[in-house]
């Protein structure tokens, strides 16, 4: 892990050519230590370096090169579809009309507002430069465009064999957690929501129980659908997904039983009620636990929250049944699993934490030492040394003066 911190890709990086080799790529993968094997790792350098050549450019490397334009894609896609629904229901609510007044000049009015009447000619000047238009841009031109994006970039991902970090970049709100040959079913999903929000709508000037028929047939087709497809890319959410719309369809099928309470005594309401709530109540804390489980099991690096999973999931194979526990012991001893891989992790990178700084520690000893010896190596002189030499130098002045005073008196002499 602490060789990343010593390599990098400017490196390796070719300015000139402006390319970098794959395999210093690949060896950079393999010493930080992301837990790939050999044939991963030669998987990737095969994805990576499609022509051959060993060169190939630092963004398809890094795969964080995203321009403007696919920064407002992503912005456009995450509005659109947070949108979509409430733009739906704007416009189809502007074509509910009802009936079955008593008063009033005109036959129809307009549900959201019964002082609006139908069908006359401010009506029919909205109805065609207003919801007209949004119908066809919104309601359908919005799963429309995307479908045909997605199906367009499915078929270049199977060519390439998976999908681009650009794609991925820019769809990956309508992409993550498909099959490469379902990226589109985002679009399925949109259409469905159009359909319950138009049989909302204008199904409610017939009653209740032409509604909640409508309201069936529509969740009843795409759970078909859906199942027939399967188009996630794990057990997992393909049955989150047909568990959530088969709850749908029994509260649906039980709304019926309370417009029709005529027939039924007041104990099989009472019943039926709450069966429903159970139900949903039920569906609601199974999506959240396996949801948990598989953020504990697949992403998560908190402890904590993995014991704490845990310790759920032991709980639910102490108070289920014998064919839930077997799946409940699978999921515990994967958790276990995955701890334990955490914990020698963390000792690992706590042994090579110890290990650095001890080689750090006896870096600096020995420079140390080395320091120290070259101090006690240098020549300094001690007292009795300097006074000697300074006997030495009184010697050699008084000698010379000597010298000189019989010179100066031997020459006053001849003189």
């Amino acid at each position: 892990m602490f060789v990343c911190l010593f390599v990098s890709v400017d490196h390796f990086y070719d300015k000139k050519a402006e390319v970098i080799d794959v395999r210093h790529c690949v060896r950079m993968l393999k010493d930080w230590d992301f837990g790939l094997t050999e044939p991963e790792l030669l998987d990737i350098q095969n994805l990576l370096d499609k022509e051959g050549d060993f060169d190939i450019k630092k963004e398809d490397f890094l795969q964080y090169d995203h321009e403007l334009w696919d920064r407002v894609i992503l912005a456009m896609s995450i509005v659109l579809y947070l949108q979509y629904p409430l733009l739906c229901k704007t416009a189809l609510s502007l074509l509910g009309c009802r009936s079955d007044l008593e008063h009033g000049m005109h036959e129809h009015y307009l549900e959201i507002d019964y002082e609006v009447p139908c069908y006359d000619t401010a009506h029919l000047f909205v109805i065609s430069f207003v919801i007209f238009p949004m119908v066809i841009l919104y309601i359908i031109g919005i799963p429309a465009t995307a479908m045909f994006v997605l199906l367009r970039d499915a078929k270049v991902a199977k060519g390439i064999g998976g999908m681009s970090d650009k794609v991925r970049y820019r769809y990956g709100l309508f992409t993550d957690g498909y099959k490469l040959n379902y990226i589109w079913w985002e679009g399925v999903v949109a259409v469905r929501k159009a359909f319950v929000i138009f049989v909302s709508v204008f199904f409610s000037n017939y009653g209740a129980i032409p509604q909640v028929y409508a309201g069936i047939f529509v969740v009843g087709t795409f759970l078909a659908f859906h199942m027939s497809e399967k188009p996630f890319s794990t057990v997992f959410l393909n049955t989150l997904e047909s568990y959530g719309l088969v709850t749908t369809l029994c509260t649906l099928y039980a709304g019926l039983i309370f417009y029709q309470r005529w027939y039924f005594s007041s104990y099989i309401l009472i019943i039926v009620e709450f069966a429903v709530i159970i139900l949903n109540a039920s569906y609601y804390m199974f999506a959240i636990s396996e949801l948990t489980y598989d953020y504990a099991a697949n992403l998560s690096d908190n402890p904590k929250f993995i014991h704490a999973i845990l310790k759920y999931q032991s709980c639910i194979s102490y108070l289920t049944c014998q064919c839930c526990r077997n799946g409940s012991n699978s999921k515990i001893n994967l958790l276990h699993d995955r701890v334990q891989l955490k914990v020698r992790k963390s000792i690992d990178e706590a042994m090579m934490i110890h290990r650095i700084r001890r080689r750090t520690q006896q870096f600096k000893n020995k420079l140390q030492n080395n320091v120290k010896n070259k101090k006690s190596t240098a020549v300094v002189p001690s007292m009795s040394s300097t006074k000697e030499a300074n006997e030495i130098k009184a010697r050699k002045f008084w000698t010379n003066s000597t010298s000189n005073d019989n010179v100066d008196g031997g020459s006053k002499g001849m003189d």
